[in-house]
């Protein structure tokens, strides 16, 4: 598998078969003065020449880590990834972020470790969630900027149920997973440094010991159920729904007939106030199946006169 594009877009080639057709045709609203290469926000004086807006240090789903894996050779960043690996960043679910890196990056200008030498982003390609949705400005459109939004919250969707499903489906107890993590009240309180504590590590991991051949194994899963992968996480991703029902305090009889018998394919939804905001929705604040989200995309893409 290689890299795709979507619109403007270039991403990692795990997200292309979990996107309906529908959205893979659609003409995305333009957002103007984004040049990385004159990059306004330096000339503003607001970011460093060099670092721009790479100052963070983003967390890697374990499909994207097999991605870059195995498709990453050719720049070093499959270097970097498995140095991380190696020494003990990573559980089943992420190559994460340390707690120690979180702070630092907010309080100092830092680059993004996964630049390169000429300062480029070595894993542009195989990009995470946030990486793909950040823009330093955003069209004057209300509606423009929601469609940007939805996207953005999409990929960060995507990326966490597909990480999800494949913990379960490469043999690690999601359960036992889940509790290991629960249990810890302070997250600093599980790191040593920059590492995971090996006590913990080997919790949240269940006796799998070649953590990069795992993580090897969620991408090259997805390459091999192209057909069928994107069935597969909107079913995982229904029950996902299904069980959190009471937790949400919605009228479970209703939503729960809406989840089990709505189409797989999308049709354009008036879109809720959540996309409007100024942030990203991340999974804990996504009440929708995989159908209802693709659905609200199209209509604010319909909305913006882009489809």
């Amino acid at each position: 598998m290689t890299s795709f594009r979507l619109g403007p877009l270039v991403l990692a080639s795990c997200f292309e078969p979990l996107l309906h057709p529908r959205l893979r045709q659609l003409d995305f609203p333009r957002i103007e003065g984004i040049d990385c290469e004159d990059c306004r926000m330096v000339r503003l004086g607001m970011f460093s020449p060099r670092i721009k807006c790479c100052g963070w240090v983003p967390a890697l789903p374990n499909f994207l880590a097999g991605e870059i894996l195995a498709e990453g050779q050719a720049n070093g960043s499959a270097e970097r990834v498995v140095d991380w690996i190696t020494a003990g960043r990573g559980d089943p679910l992420y190559v994460n972020t340390p707690p120690r890196l979180q702070v630092l990056h907010r309080r100092v200008p830092m680059p993004c470790p996964l630049l390169d030498s000429s300062d480029r982003c070595s894993i542009y390609e195989h990009r995470p969630y946030l990486c793909i949705a950040y823009h330093c400005t955003y069209p004057p459109s209300v509606v423009a900027k929601a469609f940007w939004t939805c996207l953005g919250s999409l990929f960060a969707l995507h990326s966490a149920v597909l990480a999800q499903y494949l913990v379960g489906k490469l043999g690690v107890d999601r359960e036992q997973y889940s509790r290991s993590w629960e249990g810890v009240d302070e997250e600093r309180s599980v790191w040593a440094g920059d590492v995971l504590r090996p006590e913990f590590s080997s919790a949240l991991w269940q006796g799998e010991e070649d953590h990069s051949s795992f993580y090897a194994r969620c991408y090259h899963y997805v390459c091999d159920h192209r057909q069928t992968i994107r069935a597969e996480v909107d079913a995982f991703r229904r029950k996902q729904l299904l069980r959190t029902l009471p937790e949400r305090g919605e009228p479970s009889s209703q939503r729960q007939s809406e989840i089990e018998v709505q189409s797989t394919s999308p049709e354009p939804m008036e879109a809720p106030a959540t996309w409007y905001g100024n942030r990203l929705v991340t999974l804990a604040g996504n009440p929708f199946t995989l159908t209802e989200h693709e659905s609200h995309l199209l209509w604010l893409a319909n909305r913006c006169g882009r489809v």
